[in-house]
């Protein structure tokens, strides 16, 4: 059982589309990075570390968050106050 997304995992998946499982507890710096097909992000109750920079920075698509760490709107996530990341989609 793996239980973490390393670093630049899945880094320019053009065509990824993908729900991070219920087991992982850590997401890795930009483990998502520049992946254009996710428009909406779940991360579960399990993940409580999100690690490093933006796991989701250049995924110009995501249009709403939530789950753990998800804002209110789910605009953003945002980890010990720290804003982490942000849905750039109208």
């Amino acid at each position: 059982g793996v239980n973490y997304i390393p670093k630049l995992a899945f880094n320019c998946c053009k065509s990824l589309e993908f729900e991070i499982p219920d087991h992982i507890e850590t997401i890795g710096n930009q483990a998502f990075s520049t992946c254009e097909k996710l428009t909406q992000v779940h991360i579960p109750q399990s993940v409580t570390l999100l690690d490093g920079y933006n796991p989701f920075s250049y995924c110009s698509n995501i249009s709403k968050f939530s789950g753990n760490f998800a804002s209110v709107d789910g605009r953003c996530l945002v980890q010990e106050g720290k804003l982490i990341s942000f849905a750039p989609a109208n």
